[in-house]
């Protein structure tokens, strides 16, 4: 008996609410913000979803929300996100002084993990009044083998 071959809709990771993941991790680290007197406002629309590798891009974020989180003092911490054809860019921006002392190496580590999804990851700094993070990536379904 010959196995059939997975049909396309089968390789295809099923789309999730990048909205829940976001909000997943902002209850995961909301106690550490209040003990930085900080907090989080997720302003990730219901309708985005994402098609590209969950556990990939949940690892990033986790990692940007510890980050920011560390690194941030007396602050909201907005978290956006936009679509544009099949790329997401998320924006994650603070009032916070403290997240200009982010090392870079840090930066660095995550950007080596976005690469993997075609992401990029960049960081700027206004006047040291607002610092945002920038991450963005190719939103296409992971092939399963």
């Amino acid at each position: 008996m010959t196995k059939q071959p997975k049909t396309k809709k089968e390789l295809i990771a099923p789309e999730l609410s990048l909205q829940h993941i976001v909000q997943s991790l902002v209850v995961n680290y909301q106690k550490v913000a209040v003990h930085q007197n900080s907090f989080f406002v997720n302003e990730v629309p219901a309708s985005l979803a994402i098609a590209a590798d969950k556990k990939m891009v949940v690892d990033l974020l986790r990692n940007l929300f510890s980050l920011v989180t560390n690194y941030c003092r007396n602050t909201c911490i907005k978290i956006s996100a936009k679509a544009y054809h099949d790329v997401i860019v998320m924006h994650i921006k603070d009032t916070s002084t403290f997240n200009n002392n982010i090392p870079t190496v840090e930066l660095q580590n995550l950007q080596t993990g976005a690469d993997k999804i075609g992401g990029l990851l960049e960081i700027t700094s206004q006047r040291k009044k607002e610092t945002t993070i920038a991450f963005s990536f190719v939103n296409q379904p992971v092939q399963h083998q």
